[in-house]
């Protein structure tokens, strides 16, 4: 394949080279690896991370271009992922970010390649992941297409282009500014809800929480723009062990996702580019609890109606042709 991968690394040796297996039989041209530093306050994380180091460049032995970001002190979520992404996109124009308990399954980095090629030029597309929160419970199985569009951007396995990435900003310079005109209000009916994600993002902006996800979130949010998601879960996350830094319990949400693979040979294209009602409003059931309504799905509303009836025009246009056609057909039978 040659879309270049970012492989995200730190301290789980068992994930990380059962997740490097996977990355292997899709056998990118490109591979950078980065990895942050082990902490001097965790007993024998050090010695862990760099034998991983070693590990992992000895395991790489397809033709592939290896790049390696080792830290050489401990830089935590928060800069240790962001730099690392910057990183990445000085360096390529478009690329898949994979973290280390994050297992694909067949198909998925695939899947990826093929939507980082299909929407490379639609700026309104800010990422494509290979993560989806969908289960049993999800109401739109009938959904004939193989991929949706949400409004939230998922991280366990997804990709990017440098023109989204530079939108980026680690310190969220911006949000004071949105946050005054109230950008959320565009989203949100319930003001309980809205300023729920205030507090997310004043808890990012105020440098209270040591992760990066939180300021992508707003990057995707204030540029309104459409995340690529399949219609089932092409990843799964494999990191909910006791010693982890963020993930130590499984949300329960996340025991009913469904995980497949996908035959990347048959996708089926949504013909038309709009946030998914359903999808959205599920994927914040499960990940932040509750029933939202948005104002946005109103003008998708009115742009699938306008669709709809450009389809019946089409019809319309088609019937008269034949008509004409057969018309024209006697008329000229009749001079003869």
């Amino acid at each position: 394949m040659n879309s270049p991968i970012l492989f995200l690394t730190f301290n789980k040796p068992n994930e990380t080279m059962r997740v490097l297996s996977e990355i292997k039989k899709s056998k990118p041209v490109k591979l950078y690896i980065a990895s942050d530093h082990g902490r001097e306050t965790k007993q024998g994380e050090m010695e862990i991370v760099s034998k991983l180091r070693k590990d992992m460049l000895n395991f790489v032995d397809w033709n592939c271009e290896v790049k390696t970001l080792y830290r050489e002190r401990n830089l935590g979520c928060k800069i240790g992922v962001s730099s690392a992404i910057d990183w990445f996109f000085q360096n390529e124009e478009e690329g898949i970010i994979i973290e280390e308990d994050c297992l694909p399954r067949k198909g998925a980095i695939e899947f990826m390649e093929i939507m980082l090629d299909k929407y490379r030029d639609n700026t309104k597309v800010m990422q494509v992941s290979a993560t989806s929160y969908v289960s049993e419970k999800f109401k739109d199985q009938s959904y004939p297409y193989s991929y949706y569009f949400n409004l939230f951007p998922l991280i366990w396995g997804w990709g990017t282009w440098r023109r989204s990435w530079s939108k980026y900003d680690l310190q969220m310079k911006s949000y004071p500014e949105n946050k005054a005109n109230d950008f959320l209000k565009q989203y949100f009916h319930n003001p309980e809800i809205k300023n729920g994600f205030y507090k997310v993002f004043d808890s990012a902006y105020n440098n209270q929480v040591n992760t990066w996800d939180y300021q992508w979130l707003y990057t995707c949010l204030v540029n309104n723009s459409y995340c690529v998601e399949p219609k089932n879960c092409l990843v799964q996350n494999i990191g909910f062990i006791p010693e982890a830094t963020h993930t130590e319990k499984i949300p329960e949400f996340y025991k009913h996702v469904k995980f497949m693979d996908m035959d990347v040979t048959e996708i089926k294209h949504p013909e038309l580019i709009l946030h998914s009602e359903s999808l959205v409003n599920f994927t914040l059931r499960v990940a932040y609890v509750g029933d939202f309504d948005f104002y946005i799905f109103s003008r998708n509303k009115i742009k699938f109606f306008l669709y709809r009836i450009k389809l019946l025009l089409k019809k319309v246009l088609v019937k008269l042709r034949g008509y004409a056609k057969k018309i024209l057909s006697r008329v000229y039978r009749i001079i003869r």
